[in-house]
């Protein structure tokens, strides 16, 4: 009994100690400069020193976008109302575009609005947010599971910078695929207007599993962060594959690199968002030599 007890102690002390130390950490790492925190995130991520005047891989070369990178054009593919409109312009006539249903930034305004049976509310100026609802909305549940939404932190906390070009307000669009599930989301890894490789995400809130393709959906022996697919599970090829990588080439065409993320229900392609900075330079593939392999397809642009 008492080597339980001196173990609760010793575990309820560890833990006052990290709730302590870790938000210090935090506001230290955050007042440090930008490419002093980019090499102190690398190191702690990826247990290797972070080359910014020689970047190689493909988390090196995201730190150095981040540091380097202002140009204006990249602007507009961290705007989600910016990015649908970039995707609307250069595809069109390969996917369908999410309706946006209500835009502002008082959430009292979706009980005066006709909404319909499921929508997603998110935040246009951050990736990651997302809240789906159903019929009229819940507005203490709302207003509590969107607390913080509409502060800046891309830039200000993890240092991506396009972020803070986007206007900082709330959106709801029209819920695509099956009602109140979310569907397959396929990432694709877009250098100079060709897809080297794609995620695919199943079951993002529920449980999040993935795997790595490469451009003709065969699968790569990659594991990143998100756990891999149960050993029974099989996912085959989408319908729409071949028009999504069409699509997301067309999209990103440009750009150095861009990672486009679509939707393919079965009867269409829906455009999901654009983003510069892929998991903010944070993955950590296995094998390691992978981020090798999808930095040498990156040539990063000269910046004057």
């Amino acid at each position: 009994m008492k080597g339980i007890e001196m173990f609760s102690f010793h575990q309820a002390g560890q833990n006052s100690v990290q709730a302590f130390v870790r938000p210090a950490y935090h506001w230290l790492r955050n007042k440090l400069p930008l490419a002093t925190r980019r090499r102190l995130v690398h190191a702690r991520n990826h247990h290797r020193l972070l080359r910014l005047e020689n970047p190689q891989t493909f988390n090196e070369k995201i730190s150095w976008r981040m540091v380097y990178d202002r140009r204006e054009e990249l602007s507009v593919t961290c705007d989600k109302k910016a990015m649908k409109i970039l995707a609307a312009d250069r595809a069109a006539d390969l996917v369908r575009i999410p309706r946006t249903i209500w835009s502002g930034t008082d959430l009292n305004e979706l009980e005066i609005i006709k909404l319909p049976e499921y929508w997603v509310l998110k935040p246009n100026h951050r990736s990651g947010l997302v809240h789906i609802g159903r019929g009229i909305p819940n507005m203490v549940e709302i207003k509590t599971a969107t607390v913080g939404w509409l502060d800046e932190i891309n830039w200000s906390v993890h240092g991506e910078w396009a972020y803070s070009r986007a206007e900082r307000t709330l959106l709801v669009e029209e819920h695509i695929g099956t009602p109140g599930e979310v569907p397959i989301d396929y990432k694709f890894e877009v250098f100079d207007g060709v897809v080297r490789a794609a995620w695919v995400y199943l079951d993002r809130f529920k449980d999040f599993r993935g795997f790595m393709v490469d451009r003709n959906f065969q699968r790569l022996a990659v594991q990143g962060e998100v756990n891999n697919l149960r050993i029974d599970e099989v996912v085959g090829k989408p319908p729409n594959y071949e028009r999504m990588v069409q699509a997301a080439e067309r999209i990103a065409k440009g750009f150095d690199y861009m990672r486009v993320d679509l939707y393919d229900t079965g009867d269409h392609v829906w455009f999901g968002e654009t983003t510069p900075y892929s998991a903010n330079g944070n993955e950590v593939f296995q094998p390691a030599w992978f981020d090798y392999t999808l930095g040498s397809y990156w040539t990063l642009p000269r910046i004057h």
